[in-house]
This record gives C-alpha cells, sequence and structure tokens, in this order.
C-alpha cells in the first residue's frame, strides 16, 4: 500500500496530537499488516510525519512526539526482525537527551506547543497552547487549553455563516483565539472580530496565533476593562 496516498490521516492525526495508540493504529491500517513496520515505513514516519512541513514550523508538545516514537519503536521491535531505520532511531535519542529535567510544582510555567488542523473547508489552522490546565493562572491557565466547547462553537460557526456575515462580533474569553480564526475564514465573514480575554499574556498569545494564521490585526490590544469605551 502506498503511504503517500493512504497516509494522510496519520500525518493529520499527529499534528493534532490524538491518542498515540489510535495514531499507530491509523499507520497499521494504511501501511498494512505486513509492512507497518518495516524500514521503509520507518522512514517514511520519520521524513513525511514527524519533519512534516507543519510540524517542524510549529511543533506538537515534544513529550507527545517522543511517547509516539517511543511507541512505535517498541512495535518495530515486536512485529519486525528488528532493523530499525537510522534516522528515526537518532532524532529520538538526540530528543531525549535535550529534554530538561521535569520541574517541581510551582516552577517555570509549561512550554508553548502547537496544534495543527488540516481542514478541507477553511484550509490549515495552528493553535500554539500549552500543557495542562488550571494550574498557570499567572500566565493564563485554562485560557492556553483548546476545549471541546471552541470546537463546537466554531462548528455552528462553518454552518451557520449567514449568522455572522457583516456583523461585528465580540468574544468575551476568546483564549487561544480558534473561533476568531474560523470566522475570519467563512466566505462571507464578520465586518469586525473583536477577541477579550482576562490577562496580558493570553491576549500575546492571541495575537501571536493570529499571525501564525495570517489573520491580520486591525487595532491595538485593549485591556478588557475598556472594553465599554470601544466603539
Amino acid at each position: 500500500m502506498n503511504l503517500d496516498e493512504c497516509g494522510e490521516q496519520v500525518v493529520e492525526g499527529y499534528l493534532k496530537m490524538i491518542n498515540t495508540a489510535t495514531l499507530l493504529g491509523r499507520l497499521r491500517e494504511s501501511a498494512g499488516e505486513e509492512e507497518w513496520c518495516s524500514p521503509e515505513t520507518q522512514g517514511w514516519v520519520f521524513s513525511r510525519v514527524i519533519q512534516d512541513k507543519h510540524a517542524v514550523r510549529h511543533p506538537p508538545s515534544m513529550a507527545y512526539s517522543l511517547r509516539f516514537a517511543k511507541n512505535y519503536l517498541n512495535a518495530v521491535q515486536r512485529h519486525s526482525s528488528g532493523e530499525m531505520n537510522e534516522d528515526l532511531i537518532h532524532w529520538y535519542t538526540d530528543q531525549l537527551q535535550m529534554q530538561p529535567k521535569p520541574q517541581h510544582e510551582g516552577g517555570a510555567p509549561p512550554p508553548l506547543f502547537h496544534k495543527t488542523y488540516l481542514t478541507r473547508q477553511i484550509g490549515c489552522v495552528t493553535m500554539g497552547v500549552k500543557e495542562g490546565f488550571g494550574g498557570y493562572e499567572t500566565v493564563g491557565g485554562t485560557g492556553f487549553s483548546l476545549w471541546e466547547a471552541a470546537f463546537v462553537l466554531c462548528d455552528f460557526a462553518h454552518r451557520s455563516a449567514h449568522l455572522f456575515a457583516g456583523k461585528a462580533v465580540l468574544e468575551l474569553g476568546a483564549g487561544c483565539g480558534l473561533t476568531a480564526v474560523v470566522l475570519s475564514r467563512l466566505p462571507a465573514a464578520p465586518s469586525r472580530i473583536i477577541m477579550s480575554d482576562h490577562t496580558q499574556a493570553l491576549v500575546e498569545g492571541i495575537e501571536r496565533n493570529m499571525a501564525i494564521n495570517g489573520v491580520p490585526l486591525a487595532a491595538p490590544t485593549i485591556d478588557v476593562g475598556d472594553l465599554a469605551a470601544c466603539p
């Protein structure tokens, strides 16, 4: 089976960080039972998944990438002659050696990573997020997570685009800014989208995600307390 033709779901799953067991199942189905652990498939995993252009430019969580690589290499040892792709092995061991020591509770905030969604309706959407939620209120806390409600809202916006066409839209608690990206790409987009959240770190995160996704910001950042003064 040709992975270049059938492996799109594997790449998509890796970029949006689906469960690694589910991702390996997709790889097994795409490559076939006899080939999914072969040296050739290992090379494809390294060059077309881990080194995908989106993953290199806006990488997923390194912990996730290492977990996926480890579980796949374990599967290779169990299901094949044990021959391993050198590029994949070198990447895995190099990244392991570069990992910082775990922070104690109350230490540095979690690192930023990315989830990328390759959609047919609105193209590629990339969001910068952070590991965990709720314990880092001083740097944004829950606002740096992608919640299921955001995807429901985006689906509603896409299905009901006529409700937003030409309107001024204000989102309270915009978090990562996912909804704004979707709204900006509707065929008949709102005339104005105003995003807000409660910390400067979150506002800066929104600005960064807008830049990643090519959404221009037409006005400077304002404090949430000044919203009443907005025209």
